[in-house]
C-alpha cells in the first residue's frame, strides 16, 4: 500500500493519501493517515516526495464500533423485517436501507423514489388516492409523528400490509424525515380471519336467540347486555 501510494504520487500532480498501520516504539500499531505530493526541479524532474501524517487510531476504532453498532442493528431489523429510510425535502435527498427495497420489491440499482414515485409504483391503487392526501397534509403542516397503515402488491399480485411510522424535524433550515416499514402482513390476517369468525359466532348466536349478558362481579351491576337480550324481553336497546 505504501509502495503504490509513493509511486502514484511520484507520477501526479495530484495529494496522494493513503492510510497505513505503523509500529510504535512499545510495539502498538496505529492508523496514520498519510499525504504525499512529489516536488520537481526546474527541469520537471522528480527530487522528493514531501507529506504529512497524521494519527487517526482513535476515528478507526469509533468507526469500526460504529460499523459493529450497525451491522447488529442491521441483523435485528432484517430478522424483524423492519425496513429504515429518511428524506431531507430542501435537498432533495432520499435514503432507503436494504430491507426497505426488498419490502416493496424495488432494485437497489434503481436508487430510492421521490415521494410521488412511491405512492405511484410502490403503494397498492386502492390506497394511494387518501395516503396522498394524507402526505399532502403532513407535508404541508409537519407533524412531528404519524403513523399509517397501508397496502402493498406483491410481483404475484398478493396484497402485503405495511406500517409506516415516521418522524419529522429541521435540521440547519431543512425539513427532514425518517421512519421505519414493517411488515405486517401476517399480523393483519390473524386479525382478519380473528374478526372473522368473531362475526361467525355473533351469527350463530343470534340466530338461535340466545342473549348475551356480563354482570360486574362486586355489585352484580350489569355492564353489557347483547341485542337479543332486549328482544327477548320485548325492550328497546336505547
Amino acid at each position: 500500500l505504501i509502495e503504490r501510494a509513493a509511486e502514484e504520487a511520484r507520477h501526479t500532480d495530484r495529494l496522494v493519501d493513503a492510510v497505513a498501520r505503523y509500529r510504535d516504539a512499545a510495539g502498538h500499531y496505529k492508523h496514520l493517515l498519510t499525504r504525499r505530493y512529489r516536488v520537481c526541479d526546474d527541469r520537471g524532474r522528480v527530487v522528493a516526495l514531501r507529506g504529512m501524517s497524521i494519527d487517526i487510531s482513535e476515528l478507526v476504532r469509533e468507526r469500526e464500533r460504529s460499523l459493529s453498532l450497525l451491522e447488529r442493528m442491521q441483523m435485528v431489523a432484517e430478522t424483524v423485517g423492519v425496513g429504515f429510510w429518511w428524506r431531507d425535502l430542501e435537498a432533495g435527498v432520499f435514503e432507503w436501507d436494504e430491507q426497505m427495497y426488498r419490502m416493496h420489491h424495488r432494485r437497489p440499482d434503481e436508487g430510492p423514489p421521490s415521494l410521488e414515485e412511491w405512492i405511484a409504483r410502490h403503494v397498492h391503487p386502492a390506497d394511494r388516492g387518501w395516503l396522498s392526501a394524507r402526505q399532502e397534509v403532513h407535508r404541508s403542516e409537519w407533524n412531528p409523528a404519524s403513523d399509517v397503515v397501508f397496502r402493498t402488491l406483491a410481483p404475484d399480485g398478493s396484497e402485503r400490509w405495511i406500517q409506516s411510522w415516521t418522524r419529522r424535524l429541521v435540521r440547519d433550515g431543512h425539513r427532514v424525515s425518517l421512519g421505519i416499514h414493517v411488515d405486517i402482513t401476517e399480523r393483519r390476517r390473524a386479525e382478519q380471519r380473528s374478526e372473522l369468525e368473531r362475526q361467525r359466532d355473533q351469527f350463530a348466536i343470534e340466530a338461535a336467540g340466545i342473549g348475551v349478558w356480563e354482570r360486574r362481579a362486586p355489585d352484580g351491576m350489569p355492564v353489557y347486555w347483547s341485542p337479543t337480550m332486549y328482544r327477548l324481553r320485548g325492550l328497546d336497546a336505547d
